[in-house]
């Protein structure tokens, strides 16, 4: 079977690649959750979008650690992390970046984790030792005020995404409290790769209804791993390293990618990575390179995390030793996100780097509402000279119709 080159979705790359476990289902959440609040952002209507859900949430849990109250648990919720405590949290996390660290094979997929911290500032050990012992995050004391720190965390995203994120901060400012940061970088060979002689020019039809000519890599195998519905037609395309893959979800002719990305749910999700097939078949893909740049705030408030953004709100007393009875509290001022991904004949190359911004906020006097004075009882009176300081009168008025 020939497949039309309809718009398509790019769905789990990392997380999701097995049968599903309760880690896995979690991710699925969040994933969808994510991915739902960002695609519902008019702006980004006919557009490219791309996310790396592990990366977010390896920098948001970490991050987990200095937040309490409410505040942690709208975080958790946020995260699709059940009641998990922070023990489990971190145990988890450690879990799973042992295990991409080492997917065997040619695949080369490096996790870093990093916090640059404002060096004026005293952060919390056990936070500190979290980040350390969970996450293997390096710890880096710095000077925001000066021009230097914002080349030097640059330079720690660019060399940790394989240089594809040379920079994802434009300033860092003296009253930064924090950076926590995840990146990735990820290249990988097709078990099956495509002939590069097998490449040819093919219309690809845009949501619009325009078509436009791109190079299309194809392949025809006795024992794709396929999957196919009323919905949708869908390939499972394993790296070499045979863990890895890359799910490709072709919506379709009679529906639209919006209208398949708004019916999709977990449960759907779930099941369908279970019903994969051995078939044998012909696939056309189109050869891509994606770059998307994004601020996660919006998003993640409408996820639930709302609170962790609220500089009057948000309790991160467990992540620094900062003296709140004041009105100082520290919160989070934004999530950046970028992303990189080049699919061709040989495989993929893929980058994403997450921060987590921490900002202090100071506090604030609540606006002057103005005032309301009826004179309608008895009230004293002074006229004074404001040049000598002479009172030249002063007396009370008790009934002023008299």
């Amino acid at each position: 079977m020939r497949l039309s080159p309809l718009p398509f979705l790019l769905a789990i790359i990392a997380s999701v690649l097995t049968p599903v476990s309760v880690q896995a289902a979690e991710m699925n959440d969040f994933t969808l959750n994510l991915f739902k609040n960002l695609n519902a952002d008019p702006a980004r209507k006919g557009k490219n979008l791309l996310v790396s859900p592990y990366s977010i949430s390896s920098a948001l849990t970490m991050t987990v650690n200095g937040a309490a109250g409410d505040t942690r648990k709208s975080m958790i919720r946020a995260l699709c992390l059940g009641d998990a405590t922070d023990e489990k949290i971190n145990s988890e996390a450690a879990s799973r970046k042992r295990s991409l660290s080492s997917v065997g094979g040619d695949t080369k997929l490096s996790i870093a984790n990093g916090l640059f911290v404002n060096k004026e500032i005293t952060f919390r050990q056990p936070f500190l030792d979290a980040c350390k012992k969970s996450y293997g995050a390096s710890l880096e004391r710095m000077d925001f005020a000066k021009p230097e720190a914002v080349k030097t965390i640059n330079s720690w995203v660019s060399k940790n995404t394989g240089e594809k994120i040379p920079k994802i901060l434009d300033k860092t400012k003296s009253d930064d409290v924090a950076f926590i940061i995840n990146a990735i970088y990820l290249k990988a060979r097709w078990l099956h790769p495509f002939a590069g002689d097998k490449t040819s020019n093919w219309s690809f039809n845009l949501a619009d209804g325009t078509k436009k000519q791109v190079k299309f890599m194809n392949m025809k195998r006795q024992d794709f791993s396929y999957l196919e519905n009323q919905e949708f037609q869908a390939i499972n395309l394993p790296y070499k390293d045979n863990r890895l893959s890359l799910y490709i979800f072709l919506p379709g002719k009679e529906t639209t990618l919006s209208a398949f990305e708004n019916g999709l749910t977990t449960q759907k999700l779930d099941s369908w990575l279970g019903q994969f097939k051995s078939r044998k078949g012909a696939l056309g893909l189109p050869k891509f390179k994606i770059e998307d740049r994004m601020t996660l705030k919006q998003p993640l408030s409408k996820m639930g995390m709302t609170l962790a953004f609220s500089p009057d709100k948000a309790d991160f007393t467990r992540m620094t030793s900062i003296d709140t009875s004041g009105g100082k509290r520290v919160y989070i001022d934004d999530v950046i996100h970028n992303t990189f991904m080049k699919v061709d004949e040989e495989g993929t190359e893929a980058a994403a780097a997450t921060v987590v911004k921490m900002a202090l906020a100071m506090a604030r006097m609540e606006p002057d509402p103005g005032f309301v004075m009826v004179v309608d009882r008895p009230f004293m009176i002074l006229l004074r000279d404001k040049e000598t300081g002479a009172n030249l009168f002063f007396g009370h008025i008790n009934n002023p119709g008299q």
